[in-house]
């Protein structure tokens, strides 16, 4: 087998100009994926998951995660069907099989809640994920220590062990963090009594995660004005195999809209029905974006846009992935806007922004994007997986040829169908081997 290590990094050739219009369809968006898949392994029947984004490289990680953790995995008609694992292998057997698998997840320590309830033991890597400034995972760790976990970072590992089993508690989320969340309310799930997750991250990819929790037989219920999931541990039997589709993201959705919108074209997403318009949608119309909302999807565009001012973070705000996203945008408004970010430090891409023609300044957590800025052409390389889209975006709307490099990063989210899909749409794009850095 060809080491893939020695295979060169693609590179997206862009000839940019095209004006971008047509219809998207989604499959599922991998920040729901990913618990999603983690959660099955709860269940002795397992599950099936619809919509599978099998393409995505953090979902390729993820599956190969899966396998290395015993979990058996059957993928057919775009769906996936996951079997828990039900080996009792050493955690020390664990973190090696998982070692070489898990280098860009973020989700490794639900993986290791999984197994902890599953096992009573574990060892996962630490959490790979995009470079996007501190992401702390103290409160993963916190979370599974007040449940009742023995849990040591050695070496690279996370290695836990629960030989009295977990305890349901109160627990508090720092940060309202996603992952944090996910790991709080599975742990909860696989402990013995009630438990009270406060400051809980209510995205709609956790959502979907708790629904999943649920058919398996977990008993939840959410409090969303209070940001509260209340869980009574333990599943109520064994409810036999569960199927889900996995929901579309619309972060996704937003960065196909904004490649219309920033080209002078229109975009249609769909499924339409699985979006509610939301903040999102309402900061793209605030900013001179129509939206037409249609049996066959949403559609959203656009030519005279306006300069808008938003504050992204933790629900119910604007998350902090589409921070890169509206950065683009912004250089396609009249005006100037500002894009404040207190959670991450998403500001690697906007160094390279300047090389497509972009103005843009970063003063603390503030960016600041002068709008209808000369665009130009330029080589530029993605940072990471939202930062990278952006730039992206940015040579498709430039005229003349743009390269931008680690594409691979990119495709972590969207997948290897990216270009395809951009092609479909009118643009002049392809993926070629970076035969400069091989």
């Amino acid at each position: 087998m060809r080491n893939r290590q020695a295979e060169p990094l693609p590179v997206f050739d862009v000839v940019g100009g095209a004006r971008l219009s047509g219809t998207v369809t989604l499959s599922g968006g991998k920040n729901a994926a990913i618990p999603m898949a983690i959660g099955a392994l709860i269940s002795d029947s397992g599950a099936t998951l619809t919509s599978w984004p099998a393409d995505l490289g953090d979902i390729v990680a993820l599956e190969a995660a899966l396998l290395a953790a015993g979990a058996s995995l059957e993928r057919r008609d775009g769906a996936l069907t996951i079997t828990a694992p039900r080996s009792t292998r050493s955690a020390d057997s664990h973190a090696a099989a998982l070692d070489a698998t898990t280098g860009a997840l973020r989700s490794t320590p639900l993986l290791l809640t999984a197994l902890l309830g599953r096992l009573g033991h574990g060892a996962v890597p630490l959490p790979g994920g995009c470079a996007i400034g501190e992401r702390p995972i103290d409160v993963h760790l916190d979370c599974l220590r007040r449940l009742g976990a023995e849990v040591a970072t050695v070496r690279r590992s996370l290695v836990a062990r629960a030989p009295n089993g977990l305890r349901g508690t109160r627990l508090s989320v720092a940060h309202a963090s996603t992952t944090g969340t996910q790991v709080a309310v599975l742990g909860a799930v696989l402990a013995r009594g009630d438990s009270e997750i406060t400051g809980a991250n209510l995205r709609p990819e956790n959502r979907a995660f708790f629904s999943l929790l649920s058919a398996l037989g977990a008993t939840l219920a959410v409090d969303e004005g209070a940001a509260t999931v209340h869980v009574r541990g333990g599943l109520c039997g064994d409810r036999g195999p569960v199927s889900m589709a996995v929901p579309p993201s619309v972060d996704d959705a937003v960065a196909w809209w904004v490649a219309g919108l920033m080209t002078g074209g229109a975009v249609t997403v769909t499924p339409g029905a699985c979006f509610a318009p939301g903040p999102e949608v309402g900061l793209l119309a605030s900013a001179g974006a129509q939206c037409l909302v249609g049996d066959d999807g949403i559609t959203l565009s656009g030519t005279s846009l306006t300069a808008f001012d938003v504050e992204v973070g933790a629900p119910p705000a604007i998350g902090s992935d589409l921070h890169p996203i509206f950065a683009a945008l912004g250089t396609a408004a009249y005006g100037i806007s500002t894009i404040v970010d207190r959670r991450f430090t998403r500001h690697a891409y906007a160094l390279e922004a300047l090389s497509l023609g972009a103005h843009l300044a970063v003063q603390g957590p503030t960016v600041r994007i002068e709008g209808r800025s000369t665009r130009r052409p330029g080589d530029v390389t993605a940072p990471d997986l939202r930062g990278g889209m952006a730039l992206l975006l940015l040579a498709l709307a430039a005229p003349g040829r743009s390269h931008v490099r680690r594409a691979d990063r990119i495709e972590r989210g969207y997948g290897r169908r990216l270009v395809e899909t951009l092609v479909g749409l009118g643009a002049d794009v392809q993926r070629i081997p970076d035969v400069d850095a091989a």
